[in-house]
Formats: C-alpha cells, sequence, structure tokens
C-alpha cells in the first residue's frame, strides 16, 4: 500500500505492516488505518541507542498523524498486560504485538510512555486498538530513564 507521510514522504507499506483500528484511538476517532514504521528509517532518529525498538504507527489517511512509540517489555520488565483476547480475536499469545505511545518533551528532554493504555495489535488478522487496562499500577505518565 502506498501512503503519503509527513516524516517519511510517500513510501510503499507492505500490507503486514498495516493495521486496522476500526474503533480509532481515544482522542483520534478517524484513525481507522495505520503503518507500523521502524523508527531507525527516520533521519532524526537513526543514530539513537535503543531507536529499534521504536516505532511509528502512521496513520494512512492523515500524512501529519504519527504516534512514536515503544516495545514496553524492553523497558518495565515487570510490565503485564491483561486483556480480554477474544476481542481482538488473538489465539496465542505470540499473536499480540503490544506497543506503549511515546511523549518526548523538548523543554527537559522528558520522556513518559502510556502504560495504562497500551496499543495491542493481532499480527495475524492485522487488527489493533488501544486497551485500558485496570491495573493501578500502570500509569499514563510513566517515566522512562535516560
Amino acid at each position: 500500500m502506498n501512503i503519503t507521510t509527513t516524516r517519511f514522504g510517500d513510501i510503499e507499506v507492505a500490507e503486514e505492516r498495516m493495521f486496522a483500528f476500526p474503533e480509532g484511538i481515544p482522542g483520534f476517532p478517524e484513525f481507522k488505518s495505520a503503518a507500523l514504521l521502524n523508527a531507525v528509517d527516520a533521519e532524526e532518529l537513526a543514530s539513537v541507542e535503543g531507536s529499534e525498538k521504536l516505532f511509528f504507527l502512521q496513520s494512512a489517511a492523515d500524512p501529519d498523524l504519527a504516534f512514536l512509540c515503544m516495545d514496553p517489555f524492553s523497558a518495565f520488565s515487570e510490565y503485564e498486560v491483561d486483556i480480554d483476547e477474544s476481542a481482538l480475536d488473538i489465539e496465542t499469545s505470540t499473536e499480540a504485538l503490544v506497543l506503549t505511545i511515546m511523549t518526548v518533551s523538548d523543554e527537559d528532554a522528558l520522556r513518559t510512555v502510556n502504560l495504562r493504555a497500551p496499543i495491542i495489535a493481532n499480527t495475524r488478522t492485522r487488527r489493533a486498538a488501544q486497551v485500558v487496562l485496570a491495573d493501578p499500577r500502570w500509569s499514563v505518565t510513566q517515566q522512562l530513564e535516560a
């Protein structure tokens, strides 16, 4: 699929890298289809240590809308996600891709991740959703260590 992006320009994305968000993302109801792109392909992140664990969820419809995400298990070994797998038709844990949306503040280089509401994607069906977890241990603004 060919999509236009602000960060990457016009790119061809393999079907297995495209995910449908039938319900959108809270606050972004129009976010219905997205490409999962490796952050190391972004010029500004290519040389950043650990960028291989970072991704962009790039809207297929809006060139300006992309979320910087990361694999939460790489930074938070105690992280647990308890969800209803049937909602996304997840049959085995190997089908579940878990990402957390990051926020980076330029002012003080503060980096946080939303552990309370991860993105869960079924890699077999390529359906995804942002799921709000009930576990109070996880914050929407969990600070990442530098």
